[in-house]
Formats: structure tokens, C-alpha cells, sequence
């Protein structure tokens, strides 16, 4: 066990240090000590070494204790600073005690400065160890704090009773309300809508101490937003929330969702929704189930003559015409190319025939229009449940391509005049 000492002593009497020092050996120290009895002294001595412990005399001719004590504090020196001196009144120990010195003890009874080294001596290890682990602390919190605001995400510390405990805000505009506001708030003080999900998730976490996630959506602003919020439990009577803005995540999804079953030029519905509608419509209650094909005449000639821009503004304007002639129940969709289909639940033959008839008077009015629209058109119609529907498909395309041939060069060219 190393018992060396590093001890500085300010005392003006060589003798009394000697004595001093024979104790410490006898103790079972190690000491290497300097004794110095001036502030400028002292001060060179606090510059040139680390020490273990300071013992200083209370009274001295050009010195004293509580000088020495003054300089110890000016440097922020976390020492042991035990006061030995001669006998001195009751009411300046206790002054030098409330300005810092540990302990005072009387020379003629220096028995008792080895139990105060040692205390002294352990409580200043004790004090560095927290020192050290506060300063941990402080750094770990610095980092953690510099980590949640350099996130997108909201940190929020909730009580069992969403009581809101600590917020911090990596984007403050994702916030329904500002900081100031929100802490020491309960959730159902803040948001009613959100009160009773989110209780119930909190209560959740309290029973499974396990991670649970929900999605959400508030107006903030003005702005209607999307958040995912992950719950996790932290201590008893605590909960951790974090909460990520997925606004454009859905944004995206939805703008995915509607590529998938629309079509990108004209604005309706694709082949692939056509198919989808087509299974949940395969049942008896949407019979008679009928079925429109319609093919845009002359979109080659417009695109080989005028281009793809012209050919591409004859196909919304049949997208419009579709959709204005159509019912609001009636499923439109692009078929491919310069193809057209509508379905039509529980629709009969008769009825269809009235819609393809009033879609090719709606085609013949834009005869004088820059851009004239004429299509080819062919309906079928599903009675029986037991009927194939692919049947019934290719009739409808049979019908529409009869129709094709029909339309005159006359009509074709019409496009130019």
C-alpha cells in the first residue's frame, strides 16, 4: 500500500513542523513536505507540485491560516486544509471552519490529526470520484442534448399520467404548441384528440415495459401532418416518447398508391385498378354488370402529323369526355394506348347503349374544335354470374372494333381543317 504524502505546510516555525512530521512517520506516512510561510511562497510551491493535503498554523507574523485558506479557494483547489495551531478561542475555530478549513486541531494535542488525515484523505477521493463522474454526467448530458437537436425527431419525458415532464424539439414547427406551453401540461389539456390513444398507449407500455408505436395526424398551422411515435418505458412512473414527422413518407406512399392504379397523363383510373374493381364486383348483387370499350380514332395520324403533345392533349380531352358522360359509380379507366374502358355495375344492356350514345353526341360537338374527338365504341353486358367475364370483355372489344371501321378518311381528316 503506497503511503506516501505529499504535504505542504505553512508554518513559520521549523520546530513545530518537525514535529509535525515526526508524527506523520510515526503514523506510517511517507511524507514529502515543503514548508513555506509567505503568500508568494505558497503560491510558487501550488505552481510547482500536485499535493495531498495542506496543513497550515493559524497565526503567523507575516501569514496566516485563513490567507492561505483565501489563496486555496482563489485556484479552485480541491485539498485538504486542515488548520494546526496553538491554543486559540472557541469562536475563530469555528470561523476558520465556515471559511473552508476541514478541521482545526491544537498543536499540544495532535493525536487527533491522524484520524483527520485519513477521513480528510478518503473524503477528498470521495470528492473527486463525484467530481469526476459529474463531469461524465455533464459531458454524456451535452452529447445527448447535441444529438437530439441535431435529430429531426421530438424527444418528449411524460409522467403514468401523460403529464408532459421534458421536451426536446429537434424541429420546434412539428410541435402543436410551443415548448413553454406544452410542459407541465397533461395531454388531454393539449390535444383531446389525441388524449384518450395516447393514454391508452401509455398504459400499455406501464403493463408490458415494452416498446409500442402508433401513427397519427394533426393540423398544425394550418398543416395537416403525419407522425410516427414510438413509447418506451423509463423509469416507474415515466415514459420515453420519441416522435418522427413522416409527412413525406406519406406523401410518397400516397402519391405510390396512385400511381399504381391511375393513369399518369389523364388523370383516371389504369388497367391495373380495372382489374382489382373487376374481383370485387364479381358477385351476383352487381349484375347486370356492363362493360364500355372505346378506341380514340386517328391518335397515330395526330401524333406522326402534329406530335406526341397533340396526341397527348386528344387523349385528356377523351379522359374529360369520359368523365363528364359517365356516372359518378361508373369506373373509367385507360386501358392502354389510345384504348378506353368503362364498367358499369348493375347497369343493363339498354342503359350502357344510352351512355355510348351520348359519349359519341359529346365527341361529334367538338367537331369544331381545335382538337376533334372521335372514338370508337363498344359495349356487352354480364347477366349471369356463371358468365365469363372475359367473354363478355372481348365482346365489348369485337363491338368497338366494328364500330372502327365504320369511321370514314373523311372523319379522320378532320382533325385538320
Amino acid at each position: 500500500m503506497d503511503r506516501s504524502l505529499r504535504v505542504l505546510m505553512v508554518e513559520d516555525s521549523d520546530d513545530d513542523a518537525k514535529l509535525v512530521l515526526y508524527e506523520l512517520r510515526r503514523w506510517g506516512y511517507d511524507p514529502l513536505c515543503e514548508r513555506v510561510d509567505t503568500r508568494e511562497a505558497m503560491a510558487s510551491a501550488l505552481d510547482r507540485r500536485k499535493w495531498d493535503l495542506i496543513i497550515a498554523d493559524y497565526v503567523m507574523p507575516c501569514f496566516n491560516g485563513l490567507d492561505a485558506l483565501e489563496l486555496v479557494k482563489e485556484r479552485s483547489l480541491d485539498l485538504p486544509f486542515i488548520i494546526v495551531s496553538g491554543r486559540i478561542g472557541e469562536d475563530v475555530a469555528v470561523a476558520a471552519m465556515k471559511a473552508g478549513a476541514d478541521d482545526y486541531i491544537f498543536k499540544d494535542n495532535l493525536t487527533r490529526l491522524n484520524f483527520t488525515i485519513k477521513r480528510e484523505l478518503q473524503e477528498a477521493v470521495v470528492r473527486r470520484e463525484r467530481k469526476r463522474a459529474e463531469e461524465a454526467l455533464r459531458r454524456t448530458s451535452a452529447e445527448l442534448q447535441a444529438v437530439f437537436q441535431a435529430l429531426p425527431d421530438l424527444y418528449f419525458r411524460l409522467g403514468a399520467d401523460g403529464t408532459f415532464q421534458e421536451l426536446l424539439a429537434g424541429d420546434p414547427s412539428d410541435l402543436y404548441q410551443p415548448i413553454e406551453d406544452l410542459l407541465g401540461k397533461r395531454i388531454q389539456d393539449v390535444s383531446k384528440k389525441l388524449a384518450g390513444q395516447f393514454q391508452q398507449v401509455i398504459d400499455r407500455v406501464q403493463d408490458t415495459r415494452s416498446l409500442v408505436m402508433i401513427e397519427y395526424n394533426l393540423s398544425i398551422r394550418g398543416e395537416r401532418k403525419f407522425f410516427e411515435a414510438r413509447f418506451l418505458p423509463l423509469l416507474e412512473d415515466q415514459i420515453v416518447v420519441v416522435i418522427r414527422n413522416i409527412t413525406e413518407r406519406k406523401q410518397a406512399e400516397e402519391r405510390l398508391r396512385y400511381l399504381c392504379f391511375h393513369d399518369i397523363l389523364t388523370g383516371i383510373f389504369n388497367r391495373s385498378f380495372f382489374e382489382e374493381e373487376l374481383k370485387r364486383l364479381n358477385t351476383k348483387r352487381q349484375l347486370p354488370l356492363s362493360v364500355i370499350m372505346g378506341d380514340v380514332n386517328g391518335l397515330k395520324l395526330v401524333n406522326d402529323t402534329l406530335g406526341h403533345q397533340a396526341g397527348d392533349a386528344l387523349l385528356i380531352r377523351t379522359a374529360e369526355i369520359f368523365k363528364n358522360m359517365c356516372r359518378k359509380e361508373d369506373i373509367i379507366c385507360r386501358w392502354g394506348g389510345d384504348e378506353f374502358a368503362v364498367l358499369l355495375p348493375n347497369t343493363d344492356r339498354d342503359t350502357a347503349g344510352r351512355i355510348c350514345n351520348q359519349l359519341r353526341a359529346a365527341g361529334e360537338k367538338t367537331e369544331r374544335e381545335s382538337m376533334p374527338v372521335s372514338f370508337a365504341l363498344g359495349v356487352a353486358t354480364r347477366e349471369n354470374i356463371d358468365q365469363p367475364f372475359e367473354l363478355v370483355l372481348q365482346k365489348a372489344e369485337d363491338l368497338m372494333y366494328q364500330d372502327k371501321k365504320g369511321v370514314t378518311v373523311a372523319r379522320k381528316i378532320s382533325f385538320f381543317r
